[in-house]
């Protein structure tokens, strides 16, 4: 039997991105390949916990930050597994060494291009650049978003048409979990000064919001819809003519079923990724949202609802740029 880890962090504050990608290439390794025991090893709020757990994985929940040599007497395995597989923004290299001790195969996916020599196989998603000759020999690399996981429903909207009207009718907003109170209410002017010009407005507020920004949000707009549970997110995206995004994973959920969108980042490192995104045509990056003003964002809203022939190549461009096949490129160079 083989023995698979993952080693991933979420919550509020630091994001659902890397939770929601792990998990998705969780059940896929456990649908594939029958003879595997799969558990998580997680700094995570509540809300991660109970989310991975409904999904049918072990937990094994670690408190946040610890130092690498508290996590040491944390490790919940006393016999080495088969495969860990690592999502963290940053990892240290005495945490990377000491998980290569603890498995046969250490896999690490970092959305910033930060070499890790002692990893065996290293997945870039979000870097376009080519190989580099400073690579290891023996280390797998694997860069560019056709290693971008999706869950598979993805694939349904991606193989869909994608209606292009002459002027956008509805409009979704997703700023995910790190987003500042200050921050949405200057979304909150912009979308006041836009929202005649949409039908509907769809707000993903996501899982662990906390309750008084959320009254506030319902107070200032009540023409919105607001969300928060992730099911059926894929359909939201698709059927939505523009959308108001992060920059985080978000961004390729929203390429994948063609739907033209507005970036803006939420943090430094989302800026260097949604610039590098932006430049593949797929959607339109507008800046830190935290130096944008209300006009700035409105007049973007304005100018895309309008202009349906840059969302048609924004459409184009986004279904060229992800095709959902992700999990099928990535798991034999895991599971092998």
């Amino acid at each position: 039997m083989k023995t698979v880890a993952f080693r991933i962090k979420g919550g509020k504050n630091y994001g659902w991105g890397h939770v929601v990608r792990m998990t998705v290439l969780a059940d896929f390794i456990r649908n594939k390949f029958n003879n595997t025991k799969i558990n998580f090893v997680v700094e995570g709020s509540k809300g991660v916990i109970e989310y991975i757990r409904q999904r049918g994985f072990g937990v094994y929940e670690i408190p946040f930050d610890l130092n690498i040599r508290k996590e040491e007497s944390w490790w919940p395995f006393k016999e080495s597994v088969s495969l860990i597989i690592v999502d963290l923004l940053r990892v240290s290299d005495s945490r990377v060494k000491f998980l290569r001790r603890k498995c046969e195969k250490l896999v690490i996916f970092s959305d910033i291009q930060i070499r890790y020599p002692f990893a065996d196989i290293l997945v870039y998603p979000q870097v376009f650049e080519p190989h580099s000759k400073e690579e290891k020999i023996d280390q797998i690399v694997l860069k560019g978003p056709e290693y971008f996981i999706l869950d598979k429903e993805y694939l349904f909207f991606h193989k869909k048409h994608k209606k292009i009207l002459p002027q956008a009718k509805s409009l979704l907003i997703c700023l995910g979990g790190a987003t500042q109170t200050r921050d949405y209410s200057k979304l909150v002017q912009a979308l006041l000064s836009v929202e005649s010009i949409f039908e509907t407005i769809d707000f993903i507020i996501g899982f662990e919001i906390d309750i008084g920004l959320e009254a506030y949000l319902h107070k200032s707009l009540p023409k919105a819809n607001f969300i928060k549970s992730e099911r059926g997110l894929s359909r939201r995206l698709y059927e939505s003519d523009i959308a108001i995004i992060a920059g985080g994973f978000i961004k390729y959920e929203l390429a994948a079923v063609g739907t033209p969108g507005i970036i803006v980042s939420i943090t430094d490192h989302q800026h260097e990724l949604s610039v590098m995104f932006s430049a593949k045509k797929a959607a339109e990056y507008i800046g830190l949202l935290p130096e944008l003003t209300a006009e700035q964002i409105s007049r973007a809203v304005t100018e895309l609802s309008s202009n349906s022939s840059l969302r048609t190549e924004m459409s184009f461009a986004g279904k060229q740029l992800v095709d959902c096949l992700a999990l099928e490129r990535l798991t034999p160079f895991l599971m092998n």
